[in-house]
């Protein structure tokens, strides 16, 4: 017999994916309708008080029990896998996974903004890249990635 998964779970997952993302004042973390469960936040980053639209999603993931260096050092152990909708977005997408044990919560990229040996901006699907622990420094590094990424893109696009 198949354990159902607490109802609880999302739901606290997705709140403290709200909590890490207001550690910082400069983001705007909007939640994704239920229907596109695929996204749950869409977060803003904002500069002196104003939008910039520069954006990047979050998916929540979590389980109960505390993770094991070896559950979380791959996304197939935790049956996260490439879905072809990810590559048709046109912005950077993040996973955060939370074990509800002791709130833990590691980060990934699921579209990785990345800039090629050209200086050309990209958004590189990472099917195998290993999870890092979620905290404040963490947070400083995936919205610097996300700002460089958008300068690239928005050189080019002037170029």
């Amino acid at each position: 017999m198949s354990k159902k998964p607490v109802w609880y779970i999302e739901e606290r997952a997705e709140v403290l994916a709200l909590v890490h993302l207001t550690r910082r004042d400069d983001l705007l973390a909007t939640k994704q309708p239920h229907a596109d469960s695929r996204i749950n936040y869409i977060v803003e980053i904002i500069k002196e008080k104003r939008p910039t639209r520069r954006i990047f999603g979050v998916r929540v993931k979590a389980r109960i029990s505390p993770a094991s260096k070896n559950l979380v050092s791959n996304l197939k152990a935790l049956k996260i896998e490439y879905e072809p909708w990810m590559e048709e977005l046109p912005f950077p997408l993040c996973l955060f996974f939370f074990t509800m044990e002791n709130d833990e919560g590691f980060y990934i990229w699921l579209l990785e903004p990345s800039i090629t040996e050209d200086g050309k901006p990209k958004l590189r699907l990472n099917k195998t890249g290993e999870f890092r622990k979620l905290d404040r420094e963490a947070l400083d590094t995936i919205v610097s990635q996300v700002n460089q990424w958008y300068d690239t893109l928005l050189q080019a696009l002037a170029a």
